[in-house]
């Protein structure tokens, strides 16, 4: 039984991976509270995306077909006529979920209501499920394998019926279902300008919150970031930093970064409080070059340097740590900090991050070998599988099906 003491309080031996062994490529779930393991499906596969609760886990072969498997290991295939392609596949409420299908003609979306129904494909690129899963809405591409981005904006029941269209002819991009029965969506009116809106589902009507984008942690799709009450999302502008209303449309100042940085994803910590990340262009001529860091804003006004990257280096917050009161990011490394930027521990080791442990001690990642590892708040890297590596070649591996682990707490 794999169940690790941190020093502090904090087990890293808890909740699941799921994970493509190093060696044969094969599906493995790793149950890290009883320590059993067992192998969910043959090799090579990949793609691999776990439920919240643990209980699913949908993956791909060779053949780029995407299939779910319960925790025995007994597999559905949702074969929809193309095959699967980038982004990884993605759960949502209520068990539903959301690949990318390849064809020759274009791409499209594949959607999967609930466990046991029946799969649907639908000419679109994102789709948003309701917080119950009985609804879905997304932007039906008048071309999907074509230059336009325009589509009518839909909404329907998850099976299919009752579609509405809601607005004809648009490019944009549904963000959320609001709990009021209304839905926020980020439209793209010009090649430049962004604007917010909310639609009303029942009667159709549309109030325009304002220019801008929304703001949200970098996901595998698009997520918005929501203040602790959800009344407030993040947007803003290249060098400021905005909390709206989404009743009223206000808006809050939360940071602004000097004219040669712009701000990328950013999280609310709390009300007043934001972290995010900056982009610095420091091109010479036409060599370019740039710079990114994590940066913290308070009440005041006062912004705090968590870390800078190297040059031409990406830096992505990873979890905020709210009851424990830390902030987790990576700049090729990863950091651990407290909310006001002390480091607590820092590990100068690449990795993709996977999730942030239940108890907050820490958060599991996997290394470029290919090691799922758990990075306690105190510095202690403990294994606890080997996945296949993007970097070393493995007998059983197909490395274009990444990523080849995943973590529910």
């Amino acid at each position: 039984m794999l169940l690790v003491a941190c020093s502090g309080g904090g087990t890293a031996g808890t909740g699941t991976v799921v994970y493509s062994h190093s060696i044969t490529g094969a599906l493995h779930l790793k149950d890290l509270d009883t320590g059993e393991q067992r192998q969910l499906a043959g090799g090579p596969t990949g793609a691999v995306a776990i439920t919240g609760d643990g209980e699913y886990v949908a993956f791909s072969r060779g053949d780029r077909i995407v299939r779910v498997s319960d925790r025995i290991g007994t597999i559905t295939e949702l074969p929809l006529g193309g095959k699967g392609c980038a982004p990884t596949p993605v759960w949502g409420p209520n068990h539903s979920l959301s690949w990318c299908i390849s064809e020759a003609g274009g791409s499209y979306t594949g959607f999967l209501p609930t466990i046991g129904a029946t799969p649907r494909r639908l000419s679109a690129h994102r789709v948003v499920a309701s917080a119950d899963g009985s609804q879905i809405a997304y932007l039906a591409l008048a071309q999907p394998g074509g230059p336009s981005p325009r589509g009518d904006l839909v909404v329907e029941n998850a099976d299919g019926s009752n579609r509405r269209v809601l607005r004809a002819d648009v490019d944009a991009m549904v963000i959320d279902f609001l709990p009021d029965g209304q839905l926020l969506v980020q439209d793209h009116p010009t090649d430049f300008t962004y604007a917010i809106q909310r639609i009303d589902l029942a009667s159709g009507s549309t109030t325009d919150l304002g220019p801008g984008g929304v703001n949200g942690l970098a996901t595998p799709w698009y997520q918005v970031s929501y203040s602790p009450d959800r009344s407030e999302v993040l947007t803003g502008s290249n060098h400021e930093l905005l909390a709206l209303n989404i009743a009223t449309g206000a808006r809050r100042s939360l940071a602004q970064v000097p004219a040669d940085g712009t701000i990328g994803s950013a999280a609310f910590i709390d009300r007043d409080r934001v972290v995010f990340t900056v982009h610095r262009d420091m091109s010479v001529s036409d060599i370019g070059m740039f710079r990114e860091s994590i940066q913290l804003g308070d009440p005041g006004g006062q912004i705090t340097l968590v870390e800078e990257a190297t040059t031409n280096s990406s830096c992505r917050v990873i979890a905020i740590a709210r009851a424990a009161g830390y902030v987790a990011s990576t700049c090729g490394g990863a950091t651990l900090a407290t909310l006001d930027g002390q480091i607590l521990t820092k590990v100068q080791t690449p990795f993709d991050p996977l999730g942030l442990s239940a108890d907050e001690g820490g958060v599991v990642v996997v290394l470029m070998d290919g090691t799922v590892s758990y990075l306690s708040r105190h510095g202690e890297l403990i294994e606890l599988a080997r996945a296949v590596s993007v970097f070393e070649q493995s007998p059983g591996a197909d490395t274009g099906l990444q990523p080849f682990a995943a973590y529910a707490p």
